[in-house]
This record gives structure tokens, sequence and C-alpha cells, in this order.
């Protein structure tokens, strides 16, 4: 999605694995199937659109005002 952050190299080394996985904080194990299973958060926040939010503040609004994405999951599952 994107190599760095603009003008932070020490920043884009702390966010980057050396394999070149971007360290998003989501907690996930690979499935045999090839899918990832995402369990929950390393972090207690989110970036959104350069805003940082609490997790438990993200959840309870996906809750109250699901998006079509978040009713999709809960069909599925």
């Amino acid at each position: 999605m994107f190599q760095g952050y603009y003008r932070n190299p020490v920043a884009a080394m702390e966010a980057f694995a050396s394999d070149g996985w971007f360290r998003t904080g989501d907690l996930a194990t690979l499935e045999a199937s090839g899918h990832f299973l995402l369990a929950g958060r390393s972090k207690g926040f989110v970036n959104i659109n350069s805003v940082k939010f609490e997790t438990a503040d993200v959840r309870m609004a996906g809750h109250l005002q699901p998006s079509s994405a978040h009713q999709a999951w809960h069909a599925a599952a």
C-alpha cells in the first residue's frame, strides 16, 4: 500500500517487519485454508483518517450503527 512514512525513516523502520509486512496492530492467525482470522488488536487505538480512536469506541460505534460490512460479517457468522 505504501513504502513508508514521508520524511520519517525511523517510524517506517518501526512500522515494517524485516520481511516487508506492515505492522497494523491487528492480531490474526493464518488458517490452513489461506485465510486470515482476525482475533483482536495489540494496540488500544486505531488511526482513521489520521485521527486516533480507542478500539473500544470503534467497537461500540459498530454495534450502535452497523455498517454494511459489519452487518455482512454478523450475517455470515
